[in-house]
């Protein structure tokens, strides 16, 4: 739910702005690593899934992610002008309705 899932209300569908579907772009030669047992994954993957091509998936309105790196100790421009916005849709209190909860849901969180 990108940055901001506290920002979710499941008993209000108008505050849900921020849930999407996770997809990846494994190369086939190397999907088996999606369900192989792997010493410390937290996450059981099933033997089944969807696959797309990126054209389908570009067509169907499948959007690419933006990893932002949030490593503590590293300063990114980039980062704090994110938080800037984000903090800012939450001050007014109708999250929603402003235009950074329209890109926060294909922000990720990436690092230590």
């Amino acid at each position: 739910m990108g940055w901001t899932p506290e920002q979710d209300d499941e008993s209000d569908p108008s505050a849900q702005s921020q849930r999407v579907v996770c997809f990846t772009e494994t190369p086939l030669e190397h999907i088996y690593s999606q369900v192989a047992d792997i010493a410390g994954r937290k996450i059981k993957l099933a033997p089944y899934g969807v696959a797309f091509t990126k054209m389908v998936a570009r067509r169907q309105g499948i959007n690419p992610i933006w990893y932002i790196d949030q490593t503590p100790g590293r300063d990114w421009v980039l980062t704090d002008a994110l938080k800037k916005l984000q903090n800012a849709a939450i001050a007014t209190g109708d999250f929603h309705n402003q235009p950074f909860a329209r890109v926060d849901p294909f922000l990720e969180q990436m690092g230590t």
